[in-house]
């Protein structure tokens, strides 16, 4: 889960008014992280849909890990 200064930064964006979007990693812990924070926080999920985690993965197989950031 989120540390504490994270978790109060959150809460004090929302009680502000802001609008916080979430995007994290797609293994166990990072949608398990994700669904504390859009639960918890009042996130909205941004780049976690279905179509943005099969992109991540073709872009895994095609780069062989190494070239993050250049197409992808």
């Amino acid at each position: 889960m989120p540390a504490a200064a994270q978790r109060v930064l959150l809460h004090q964006l929302r009680a502000s008014g802001a609008v916080v979007a979430y995007h994290g990693d797609f293994d166990w812990p990072g949608i398990r992280i994700a669904g504390h924070v859009i639960r918890m926080h009042g996130a909205i999920p941004w780049r976690m849909g279905s179509s943005d985690y099969e992109q991540a993965v073709e872009c895994a197989v095609g780069n062989d890990g190494g070239n993050w950031g250049r197409g992808c």
